[in-house]
């Protein structure tokens, strides 16, 4: 799970629990001008917040999950990108 999917996850419970007496959206159906990925909450009565979702650690390095991808024009290397959910891949 990363942090995009973990605020749809909180923007669904909010919604089932909330109702109408709120409005909820992600940051950027909002329009907020951040690197940050979060939900802003409005109640009927004016109050707002903001609450920003920030991944602490990007999965246990021992239990990657391997993907071969194969591709016409590269050589064998391997490519590790911790913000795409701790995959590693291995471009053949």
């Amino acid at each position: 799970m990363d942090r995009t999917q973990m605020v749809e996850l909180i923007k669904t419970l909010l919604e089932k629990e909330l109702t109408e007496e709120a409005r909820i959206q992600t940051f950027g159906e909002r329009g907020i001008l951040t690197s940050n990925e979060g939900l802003y909450v409005r109640f009927t009565n004016g109050v707002e917040f903001q609450i920003t979702v920030v991944q602490k650690q990007f999965g246990d390095k021992n239990k990657l999950n391997i993907k071969i991808l194969r591709s016409s024009k590269t050589k064998k290397r391997k490519v590790d990108n911790p913000h795409s959910s701790g995959e590693r891949c291995v471009l053949l």
